[in-house]
């Protein structure tokens, strides 16, 4: 964000899965905890935005929550009070654009999809029906975030892939498409192309795959059949060349399995030379010009809920 690399974590985490939300930024030299308390909440979900006035964090626990950090103090939990239904979301998805907080939230029982707009005092919905319910089929793994000047939500219904961009106070549809075994999708974008990749919820049946948006129904698989590396991509990002640079996982055998990266200029794919063998999950990457930054958990430090108690990072320089 603004030439900052930003990784968010959870810290602390139980048997449950729940603890405390972090939000580090690297400096060129080291990494820094962007705040220094941690507001009063435990998530096991959780989604940040950044804008000029300050750091936000959202999440769930045993229920939405959503706090802003000004630098020296969290302000007021900013939690939504007129969201409706039961007022329980089982997912939250935050975003800085033009200086305003986004919110994108699944509701039970219908996991109906809404927008939110932060107005200062209260939530205002954003596009959708007159209740501002945007699909009324079941949505998963929604993500709402602003890439090079766009305001992109994206979800997964039954198998099928959407992606919308907002335009004024309405969601216009970029994607709408049907892969069967989608789990959910990550989106990058160079200049006026749009990428994204597709995991998988059955890994035995669709591995998952890096695609070009061609048209509001249509993509174009970067990935060819023959490259079975490709394992369940985790994350993406695109350098200021246009290469496409994955984050993914490579199955060697039962017993290892590792991360790695692999750069796709365009024409073909090359795999990063250097030894990933220490790397387990989380994974995750951002470009800032050509430098590609890599956060993952050290594999020795897992613990026996399978979480890594210390992630590590490397930057790339071309």
């Amino acid at each position: 964000i603004d030439g900052t690399v930003y990784m968010g974590a959870i810290k602390d985490a139980g048997a449950t899965a729940y603890g405390k939300p972090a939000l580090y930024s690297y400096s060129g030299s080291s990494w820094q905890q962007v705040w220094t308390t941690n507001p009063g909440v435990e998530y096991d979900n959780i989604n940040f935005a950044v804008d000029a006035s300050g750091y936000y964090v959202g999440g769930t626990g045993d229920s939405l929550s959503v706090f802003k950090w000004d630098g020296s103090s969290w302000s007021e939990n900013l939690t939504p009070d007129n969201l409706g239904q039961d007022d329980s979301p089982s997912q939250v998805s935050l975003a800085s654009y033009n200086d305003e907080l986004y919110m994108a939230i699944k509701q039970h029982p219908d996991y109906n999809l809404q927008v939110l707009k932060y107005n200062g005092s209260a939530w205002d919905t954003i596009g959708g029906d007159a209740n501002g319910i945007i699909t009324t089929e079941s949505a998963f793994n929604v993500q709402i975030e602003h890439i090079d000047g766009t305001l992109y939500l994206s979800y997964v219904t039954n198998n099928s892939a959407h992606i919308k961009s907002l335009n004024g106070s309405s969601w216009s549809e970029v994607l709408n498409w049907t892969r069967e075994y989608i789990g959910d999708i990550e989106l990058a974008q160079n200049g006026g192309d749009l990428y994204f990749i597709a995991r998988s919820n059955a890994m035995a049946s669709y591995p998952g795959g890096v695609y070009k948006v061609t048209s509001t129904s249509s993509v174009e698989n970067l990935i060819p059949a023959e490259n079975q590396w490709f394992i369940d991509p985790m994350a993406l990002s695109i350098d200021s060349e246009g290469n496409v640079i994955l984050a993914s996982v490579k199955y060697e055998s039962q017993d290892n399995i590792y991360p790695f990266i692999n750069i796709y200029d365009g024409s073909s794919w090359k795999t990063l030379s250097d030894d990933f063998s220490t790397g387990l999950d989380p994974v995750a990457i951002s470009t800032i010009n050509t430098d590609i930054y890599y956060m993952y958990g050290n594999a020795s430090s897992e613990d026996s809920n399978g979480n890594p108690t210390v992630i590590e990072s490397k930057k790339y320089s071309k």
